[in-house]
């Protein structure tokens, strides 16, 4: 069974959920009361992984918020998600097709679905300049 991913557009005023062209959807607005409705419906639809866009920053608290309610997270870059719409011929720009770029198609050969990423923090930060720091280090012969 393929996996559910909800797609999700981000403005500064609002989030654009889409389960795929012909999956449920909805318009939820960018704070808290509407992500945590956002948050919701994906439970309420199974979704096991959503996939937002970055989009100038106004991903930050959809992400975080999703993230603290248990939900699967990734974040994709703006321009891969552009191309990807370009090359399937989707030159047409809506909030609906944005979100439904976002969720991997099963007909796109070597779709790779993206990946839940953890929240960012200090503990994290911590950990990679820790890991930087105890790499081993390739020396060079001369």
């Amino acid at each position: 069974m393929a996996q559910v991913i909800c797609g999700v557009d981000i403005s500064s005023v609002s989030l654009e959920a889409c389960l795929g062209p012909d999956g449920p959807s909805g318009s939820f607005p960018n704070h808290p009361k509407g992500i945590a409705a956002l948050a919701s419906f994906c439970q309420e639809q199974g979704v096991e992984l959503v996939a937002l866009e970055a989009t100038d920053g106004y991903e930050k608290q959809p992400f975080a918020l999703l993230w603290a309610q248990g939900l699967p997270v990734a974040v994709l870059n703006p321009r891969a998600v552009r191309l990807f719409s370009e090359g399937m011929g989707l030159l047409e720009k809506t909030d609906r097709l944005d979100a439904q770029m976002l969720i991997p198609q099963p007909a796109v050969p070597r779709s790779v679905p993206p990946q839940p990423c953890g929240l960012p923090g200090p503990a994290s930060h911590i950990a990679h300049s820790a890991m930087r720091l105890h790499a081993p280090r390739a020396h060079h012969q001369a």
